[in-house]
């Protein structure tokens, strides 16, 4: 014969792990909803660095590179607030270049890098809060100096959100 201790000490697990299940799913469904209000936001020096723009708690997020003959782009395009930017990343797809790169978008100009002499796929990014919609553009060009005159080595180079 099972004592009554043994024959609850199951259930008892079971009840438990039932309700550390709910606290998880409870949790993850509470930061589902957060609204984006209840946020930190900084203004600070990292806003500055950021052109300006508050930056908000990380939320999901999604990429997408694209790359032509000259420079690839990846922007990471914020989950919570559909077709808004939280990073930009571009390098050279070819041949080492000197110069620098420039990042816009829908509002604007978004960030230049260091002029300098770039390798072929060394990395240049930035992070923030970009707000855009369906069809906007975010954009990088790279610049060269050249004979005394700045140009771009393809122009612009673009993609744009939601296709």
């Amino acid at each position: 014969m099972k004592s009554r201790r043994g024959a609850n000490t199951s259930g008892q697990r079971s009840a438990y792990r039932g309700l550390v299940l709910l606290g998880v799913v409870a949790l993850l469904v509470g930061a589902l909803v957060i609204p984006a209000s209840a946020a930190p936001a900084s203004t600070g020096p990292a806003g500055a660095a950021t052109g300006g723009q508050t930056a908000l708690a990380a939320g999901p997020t999604h990429s997408r590179l694209t790359c032509d003959a000259f420079l690839c782009l990846e922007v990471t395009y914020d989950g919570y607030f559909g077709y808004n930017v939280r990073h930009m990343a571009a390098w050279l797809a070819n041949n080492p270049r000197t110069g620098h790169f420039e990042f816009f978008g829908p509002g604007g100009h978004i960030a230049n890098s260091v002029q300098k002499t770039w390798r072929r796929a060394e990395y240049f990014g930035v992070g923030g809060f970009w707000t855009g919609n369906s069809g906007a553009l975010w954009c990088v060009r790279f610049w060269v100096y050249s004979n005394g005159h700045w140009g771009t080595i393809s122009g612009n180079y673009c993609q744009r959100a939601g296709s």
